[in-house]
């Protein structure tokens, strides 16, 4: 990444949180910070992104809500 492509993607993952803040919009800072490099890395050209970092982002994305259900059920269970 280039220093632009990284503002720009500091710059929308800012704007994207503050506008989810303001709406009191549920969201992961971290998927959305790295929505935003995927996408400013791309910049048009899909080529640039490797398959296997896109497949372990979807991966991530797909296991984080599952794993932070099961320690909000765990830790439930011992504090009732």
């Amino acid at each position: 990444m280039s220093h632009v492509e990284g503002l720009t993607a500091n710059l929308t993952t800012a704007g994207l949180v503050g506008s989810g803040a303001l709406l009191a919009l549920p969201m992961s800072t971290t998927q959305v910070s790295t929505g935003a490099i995927v996408g400013a890395a791309a910049g048009g050209q899909l080529g640039r992104l490797s398959g296997r970092t896109l497949r372990d982002f979807a991966i991530g994305w797909l296991v984080t809500p599952v794993f932070g259900a099961l320690v909000a059920a765990i830790a439930y269970t011992i504090l009732r």
